[in-house]
């Protein structure tokens, strides 16, 4: 099985979206040749479930973004330490 045509199938494929034009594009493109048709169905399926961080949201659920937070809230980001300077086993 050729590698180059089972990623020309792959690619061709995903450009169709009709289910059943795939369906008959995959049938067509791969004939009786079993292993390359279950090779591309594999890529297919693997690439629908592939989880890419680009497609998720930047901020998750329940996240409170800083331009929604009461102007008045207190940040508290600590105390600058004393120590801040100072050598290290001095």
């Amino acid at each position: 099985m050729s590698q180059s045509a089972e990623k020309s199938i792959f690619l061709n494929a995903l450009d169709i979206d009709a289910t059943d034009l795939r369906e008959a594009y995959l049938r067509t493109a791969c004939g009786e040749n079993l292993d390359l048709r279950a090779s591309v169905d594999a890529l297919l399926s693997a690439h629908q479930q592939t989880l890419n961080p680009l497609d998720q949201p930047v901020v998750q659920e329940g996240a409170v973004q800083i331009d929604q937070m009461d102007p008045t809230t207190d940040l508290d980001f600590g105390k600058p330490s004393d120590d801040l300077g100072k050598t290290i086993g001095a």
